[in-house]
């Protein structure tokens, strides 16, 4: 089977297993979040969380490299405690050859947004014989002060294989029992401002997937900030508020760059996005029709708006009615 479809099928399972909701979740952790576009080798991408922390994530491999969303993760919530529902994963196929190839993957230069608290790592792999992984800091010490949250997850239900975490040596270890085979382990960081740049290291196999993400825990929910001074980054209270049919985002943009805005609910959870793209300089305004991400028409609540630049971020509370 090609890579790509023995990952879909993979993919296919998690989504199958994933109808069920558990309310029991840790309330204010907060992902990477990763767009569904290609990576560029060898070159550093800006990614940012719903809380603000910026990290540069760059790849190098041989093997064939492309983003995945893992979203809705029961299963890694009922081990973990920890709240995936808006988990977005980085997931590297080696599709080209028979023998190994040497991969990497480093965040580094991470800027954390207000209200950290602590860092979290999830790494993970798909029909894991790609083993050992090894993750550094370059903070002398620091992995040897990692810890595991919860236990070892399956994204898929079935003929799910064991990860052993080691600390002092940072390196976990898989052994697969056959077919599309996928388990995550989550590792705390502790205070993320204090690990400088994060690598992971692997011989990766032939058809072998591995994935990761990188996330916090926030002190307290996401809040609404002002504006500052004319002619900085701006985002305009949204228009009708409350909005019952659909609403309104005019924001300014001090220099032209990359732009997300996007729809949170008060855990950090991102339920649409509404713009991702590069625009220029200037104001703009754009729309957006009260539907999460799947397509449902969201329920009443409070949500946060929140447009997310290289430069900075701004977001406003929204009142959504029935």
């Amino acid at each position: 089977m090609r890579p790509t479809s023995r990952f879909v099928t993979a993919l296919a399972v998690l989504v199958v297993s994933s109808i069920a909701r558990f309310t029991h979740a840790e309330p204010g952790t907060v992902w990477l979040d990763f767009t569904a576009a290609p990576l560029v080798h060898a070159s550093p991408m800006t990614v940012a969380t719903a809380a603000g922390t910026l990290v540069d994530v760059t790849v190098q491999t041989g093997g064939t490299q492309g983003l995945y969303s893992f979203n809705r993760d029961t299963l890694g919530v009922i081990h973990t405690g920890l709240d995936y529902d808006s988990l977005y994963c980085l997931a590297i196929f080696n599709g080209g050859g028979t023998s190994s190839v040497s991969t990497t993957i480093t965040f580094s230069n991470i800027r954390v947004g207000a209200g950290h608290e602590r860092g979290y790592f999830l790494v993970g792999a798909v029909n894991g014989i790609s083993s050992p992984v090894t993750i550094t800091s370059s903070v002398a010490g620091r992995v040897s002060s990692w810890t595991q949250v919860g236990d070892t997850f399956p994204f898929s239900p079935e003929e799910s294989f064991a990860i052993d975490w080691n600390a002092p040596s940072g390196t976990f270890l898989t052994s697969a029992v056959a077919g599309n085979d996928s388990r995550g382990v989550v590792i705390d960081l502790g205070d993320l401002r204090t690990d400088g740049t994060i690598t992971v290291s692997l011989s990766q196999y032939l058809n072998d997937g591995i994935y990761f993400a990188l996330g916090e825990k926030l002190l307290e929910p996401l809040s609404a900030q002002p504006d500052g001074p004319s002619g900085s980054l701006s985002l305009a209270s949204p228009h009708p508020n409350p909005a019952r049919d659909g609403a309104r985002f005019d924001f300014a943009l001090p220099a032209a760059g990359r732009v997300r805005l996007a729809v949170f609910d008060a855990a950090g959870r991102k339920l649409a996005t509404v713009r991702d793209g590069h625009l220029a300089a200037g104001r703009h305004s754009a729309s957006w029709d009260l539907r999460g991400s799947d397509g449902a028409r969201l329920g009443a609540g409070l949500v946060f708006v929140r447009l997310e630049t290289e430069t900075g971020a701004r977001t406003r509370r929204m009142i959504v009615l029935r």
